[in-house]
């Protein structure tokens, strides 16, 4: 996000403002809208994809966040990204190399951004849809397993994500002697994930009224 930041200062004389800190948050929330709209599109269904914009786009909580400095939007645009061609490459068939390419560049965006729970995302994400609709073979099936790795293309794939994301770890962590490690990855990833640490946790029943009013007003029409 930092980077994104600079780039904008960069572009503008370098003057760090509320505009360079706020805009890449801003202009991923759009990115989200439009890409809505236009995974829509792509179904056929453009209407839905269009309501369902407009929707998360006055969603309470997605303008909220949409408008302040934080990591959150980009992250959330790269794991839909990641979701939404992975989708697409499994219904459509044509051209899938090229969307599972999209996928894995946005999942390996996602990581730089957030460390590795910007591939957890998507991938829970995908792996919930898959299991839903029955497509998710055991581990016992062992040749249906490979079909599923071959048609997700998990063998280039996660090398892929690897290359693009590996070598920045690895040097930022060097530079940093382990800090890196430490707090990006060990505190703000596995600690807070796991609810451990000195940072504030909820217990699981939280989400479902911190959803609810996240929501507003939408989220008045799902009973």
């Amino acid at each position: 996000y930092y980077w994104l930041v600079a780039a904008i200062a960069w572009m503008r004389g370098g003057v760090v403002d509320a505009w360079a800190v706020r805009l890449p948050a801003a202009g991923a929330a759009v990115l989200c809208v439009a890409g809505l709209a236009a995974f829509g599109r792509a179904r056929g269904r453009l209407a839905a994809g269009l309501t369902a914009g407009v929707v998360l786009a006055t969603a309470l909580h997605f303008t909220w966040l949409a408008r302040i400095g934080r990591i959150d939007m980009p992250l959330t645009l790269a794991a839909g990204v990641a979701v939404g061609a992975v989708y697409l490459a499994r219904r459509n068939g044509r051209g899938n190399i090229i969307l599972l390419g999209i996928a894995y560049i946005a999942a390996a965006a996602g990581i730089l951004l957030k460390g590795p729970i910007g591939a957890v995302l998507p991938a829970a994400a995908v792996g919930a849809h898959l299991l839903i609709e029955g497509a998710l073979p055991p581990p016992w099936r062992g040749r249906a397993c490979l079909r599923l790795v071959h048609e997700l293309g998990l063998w280039w794939g996660l090398p892929l994500v690897l290359a693009l994301t590996l070598p920045w770890f690895v040097w930022a962590n060097t530079v940093t002697h382990g800090e890196f490690y430490r707090v990006f990855l060990l505190r703000h990833n596995v600690e807070r994930g796991l609810g451990d640490g000195d940072l504030k946790v909820h217990p699981w029943w939280f989400y479902g009224p911190q959803f609810a009013a996240d929501f507003l007003p939408w989220s008045l029409l799902l009973p």
